[in-house]
């Protein structure tokens, strides 16, 4: 019986998202589905080199996952974490969460509201 994978995309490829993307991509159960960073030179350079697709744009990906790991600038998590889970996607956001706890508490609403894990995580 074949194994059904879960589809994941990182979201942030500095430092911190490249070792979210070599754990993922050394993890049996798990399809690295593409990566994605506004820099573009560094997301072809990580995407080319773990053997997956690069995407400029975090909301090109959300309709092609199941979860995505965040590890954007914390400045750039509200935004983009909201985005991800109005798509209906499972997340991991890395520490801290958002600056602001307000921001922090939408986020966690949107989660509950959506049956979705929102986890805060440091890989």
């Amino acid at each position: 019986m074949e194994q059904i994978k879960t589809r994941i995309g990182v979201i942030g490829v500095g430092h911190l998202g490249e070792y979210h993307v070599q754990k993922y991509r050394a993890h049996p159960g798990v399809e690295l589905v593409g990566v994605v960073d506004v820099d573009r030179d560094r997301v072809n350079e990580i995407a080319q080199r773990y053997h997956t697709k690069a995407y400029a744009d975090h909301r090109h990906i959300l309709d092609k996952v199941d979860a995505v790991s965040l590890a954007v600038t914390t400045e750039m998590h509200f935004e983009v974490a909201k985005d991800v889970l109005a798509e209906g996607v499972h997340m991991l956001i890395e520490k801290p969460i958002t600056y602001d706890l307000s921001e922090a508490d939408t986020l966690i609403r949107m989660a509950r509201e959506r049956d979705l894990v929102l986890q805060v995580g440091l890989v």
